[in-house]
């Protein structure tokens, strides 16, 4: 299954393959614009405590959400987005759909 180029509530993102399955994932509105950096923390690690040392991030940082995804083409295992929002709530609209 090919992943889509616009993933409705993240936005298109990119990510250097020798840093997944964890990331960043750098993400996009349609416009170009970042809108946050994603991290995606597979369930089985957190449950075995395995420790991340995650690349940064520069810029502006307005809120974080953090919630469970089945898996998808990328990173197929059971995971949980950590997205870090550049972002207010009204920027995060525009990745919505």
């Amino acid at each position: 299954m090919k992943i889509p180029r616009f993933l409705p509530g993240l936005g298109v993102l990119y990510v250097r393959p020798e840093t997944l399955p964890a990331g960043p994932f750098l993400a996009y509105d349609r416009q170009g614009r970042r809108v946050s950096t994603v991290y995606m923390i597979p369930v089985e690690d957190i449950g075995n405590r395995k420790k991340f040392d995650l690349a940064g991030f520069a810029g502006r940082n307005d809120h974080v959400s953090m919630y469970f995804n089945e898996g998808h083409p990328g990173v197929e295992v059971p995971h949980y987005h950590v997205v870090i929002w550049h972002v207010n709530k009204r920027g995060e609209a525009r990745v919505a759909k």
